[in-house]
């Protein structure tokens, strides 16, 4: 990849972050126009065509709305999370077909960061990973978890994987909203957030693809236990069994590493004593 372009994707991803931060702390909420491209580049000292790059990767992702002639707006909740390969009511993914997705692709994604990540990408890591203390709900949280693991198809670089991320992140955040997002965060939850993506770094730092992936699956796992009563509820009428999915993960998980292979934190995130 070409320097100068890779710089302006850095750049551009920064600026996403930075926005991110703004929606999820509420300094602008679903409906507030935000600065125009002039005014963003102007206070956060970035090439408008950074700024630019920025916005249209938020567009497509489905969380800010362009206007013709009137602005960007944040997105509604119900606007804010579709992006073009998802189709509205009906059509949507289900909470159960979501998390079964983010566990046959995150840990792959994870493994192939490990190969490729450097120290300013782990920086940028860590930045992210702070925005975890910001959040306000659990939804917050949650939202801010899947925006730090889709960062992983920007450790890659690949645009491919990087669209698949935000399509799985955009629905997460669909979904997590209408359960979670009155709901508020234990420190325990806040904990283990931070215990998760720690060692995830950890893993990219020593470029130990078997752990990055062996951690990211201990983390969704846990991920669906927590949230497999709404999922099974939602997908019992269309013979989807998330705790039948789980299992298999876990043992498909056991043959591939054995629990005394696994770190410890791996076996108490999984429940093994």
């Amino acid at each position: 990849m070409p320097r100068s372009r890779k710089r302006t994707e850095e750049s551009s991803a920064d600026v996403q972050a930075i926005l991110l931060d703004w929606i999820n702390s509420s300094r602008y909420v679903p409906g507030d126009k935000i600065p125009t491209e002039r005014q963003l580049a102007l206070s956060l000292k970035r090439p408008r065509h950074v700024v630019r790059s920025a916005l249209l990767a938020l567009t497509a992702r489905g969380l800010l709305v362009r206007q013709v002639g009137r602005g960007t707006y944040v997105a509604s909740v119900d606007a804010a999370d579709t992006t073009d390969g998802e189709t509205s009511g009906a059509g949507r993914p289900s909470l159960a077909e979501i998390l079964e997705a983010r566990l046959a692709f995150e840990p792959a994604l994870a493994r192939l960061a490990s190969t490729r990540t450097s120290l300013d990408e782990i920086g940028r890591l860590e930045m992210r990973r702070a925005a975890f203390d910001s959040a306000r709900t659990l939804a917050e949280l949650e939202w801010a978890e899947a925006e730090f693991y889709r960062m992983l198809a920007e450790v890659v670089g690949n645009t491919v994987l990087a669209d698949m991320a935000g399509v799985l992140t955009a629905n997460w955040r669909r979904l997590v909203d209408t359960r979670s997002k009155s709901l508020p965060i234990t420190e325990e939850r806040r904990a283990r957030a931070h215990e998760g993506a720690h060692e995830l770094i950890d893993a990219l730092r020593a470029l130990d693809a078997p752990r990055a992936e062996r951690v990211r699956v201990a983390a969704l796992l846990d991920l669906m236990e927590r949230f497999s009563i709404f999922a099974l509820v939602e997908d019992s009428a269309g013979g989807h069994d998330l705790s039948t999915g789980n299992e298999q993960a876990r043992s498909d998980q056991g043959g591939e590493h054995s629990a005394d292979q696994a770190d410890p934190g791996d076996r108490r995130r999984r429940g093994d004593t």
